[in-house]
């Protein structure tokens, strides 16, 4: 019986000892656990980041929301759709690519997102502000093109395909500015037929283009070299026709004129009338 009493007192000392310390680290615990952030607040201070161009503190704070797991699946898509944004707007190879691979990533997994219309806009977007001048390699233009294109071809009554349309023009003239930049270069080392094959390719491809008569033009001057009068006549008078006001109607008429003398001479003194 004294054994039992003495052990019963103490445990009754270790409680009285113990407990309070329990409960001091519970409470301490408690104190330290921060409540879980309002996603929308939060999301609200990342525009206002992007808006005042501090996109580095705007990505890390993107990524935090991200990173709690939100269960609202429209604000994790805003979250996520903000992040690629927030790259994106920032500029630079490294954060166009990072903005592209998160664009794309999005439509792999939200091909239906009421806001796809734009995430596949933003992917053009990525790959034409990565374009350079018309003498420069073209991928990321005709990449440009085949994904703007998908914006009209996907989702056609999104209001970003107007824009798109826009973007592919430019992308265009980019295009056959760069086939006339070749055209020349081969023009200008005798390499006549590789001149015309790329002046061809522009009056095919890229009709809408604006300097069109340039392209007649430099065409004209390339089949002459070959001795292809006809062809070169047909071509000045289409310019001469088409475009009366033109800058290069003169040189075009000045042309077609020697060349009309010279269809009008017997074939022995046409051959010796300087071109």
């Amino acid at each position: 019986m004294l054994c039992r009493g003495r052990g019963a007192r103490t445990a009754a000392a270790l409680f009285v000892v113990v407990a309070p310390i329990f409960l001091l680290v519970s409470g301490c615990a408690s104190a330290d656990k921060k409540p879980m952030p309002d996603p929308r607040g939060e999301l609200a201070w990342a525009d206002e980041l992007v808006a005042t161009k501090k996109y580095y503190k705007a990505r890390m704070k993107l990524q935090e929301i991200l990173q709690l797991g939100i269960a609202d699946k429209e604000l994790n898509s805003r979250a996520q759709i903000a992040l690629a944004d927030a790259y994106y707007q920032d500029g630079g190879t490294l954060n166009l690519a990072e903005a592209l691979a998160r664009y794309t990533n999005f439509l792999a997994f939200n091909p239906l997102h009421p806001r796809a219309d734009y995430v596949q806009y933003q992917v053009g977007m990525c790959h034409f502000e990565q374009v350079y001048s018309s003498d420069k390699d073209q991928r990321q233009t005709r990449k440009a093109m085949e994904e703007f294109r998908k914006v009209g071809a996907l989702y056609p009554a999104s209001p970003h395909v107007a824009d798109a349309e826009t973007r592919m023009q430019e992308a265009r003239q980019l295009l056959a500015d760069h086939e006339l930049v070749v055209g020349r270069f081969y023009a200008s080392r005798k390499a006549y037929m590789a001149a015309i094959d790329r002046y061809r390719v522009i009056l095919d491809r890229f009709p809408r283009i604006d300097d069109k008569p340039t392209v007649y033009l430099l065409l004209a001057e390339a089949l002459r070299a070959l001795e292809r009068f006809e062809e070169a006549r047909a071509y000045l008078k289409l310019l001469i026709a088409n475009y009366p006001d033109h800058e290069v109607r003169p040189p075009a008429e000045q042309m077609l004129r020697k060349l009309d003398k010279k269809a009008a001479q017997p074939v022995g003194v046409a051959s010796v009338i300087e071109e």
